[in-house]
């Protein structure tokens, strides 16, 4: 079994996914509230202490209402991160979670050699994916490892991602992959309880 199709394996074994267990950050976003986890590497109690956080809302190029809630470790820059969590809202949109999915693949094959989706959940309202990027064309030392989940509902599309900068990997060697099958796991579990409910 190839590398790719071990991770589509991965993907297929995370279902089903567990329900939450941490207690979630609940935010309003536009025209929905959304509930989800703290950052990856750290716990809701201590994020002003080990996060630096940002907060835009600004129009697109296509004229829809952005809402962004962004965070890096203590120390990093926006600029410069190890690992960037972050909540997006934007509304008015068209289309279904699964379309918006299939743009984010289409920068990052644009942006990386080689990059791999490898959905978990799809429905035409919510998609849990994995997206791996072995190495970034204009960085190749570098690669990403991202989970994001996107939760369509009406008009607004509401975005949980989590990547992070690793060494560039090779797909077709498990040994070099920057996670193994259990640590993927549990991240993708751990992004699955953000959802969102009309305000």
């Amino acid at each position: 079994m190839s590398c790719c199709q071990k991770l589509i394996a991965l993907a297929l074994s995370l279902l089903p996914l567990s329900a939450a267990a941490e207690t979630p950050i609940v935010m309003r976003t536009l025209d929905v509230t959304a509930s989800f986890p703290a950052p990856p590497w750290t716990e809701k109690t201590r994020i002003a202490r080990e996060t630096e956080s940002n907060w835009t809302r600004a129009l697109s190029d296509s004229g829809t209402d952005v809402l962004a809630r962004t965070y890096v470790p203590k120390g990093e820059s926006f600029e410069n991160w190890s690992q960037i969590y972050g909540i997006e809202a934007e509304t008015p949109l068209l289309g279904s979670a699964m379309g918006h999915r299939d743009d984010a693949a289409r920068l990052y094959q644009q942006d990386c050699q080689n990059a791999v989706l490898a959905p978990v959940v799809q429905t035409s309202e919510r998609q849990v994916f994995i997206l791996l990027c072995p190495s970034f064309m204009e960085t190749p030392d570098t690669g990403e490892i991202a989970v994001m989940v996107y939760s369509k509902y009406d008009e607004t599309l509401l975005k949980v991602f989590y990547q992070r900068r690793v060494p560039a990997f090779d797909l077709s060697n498990q040994a070099s992959l920057p996670s193994t099958e259990a640590e993927m796991k549990t991240l993708v579990r751990y992004l699955n309880q953000a959802h969102l409910v009309p305000s």
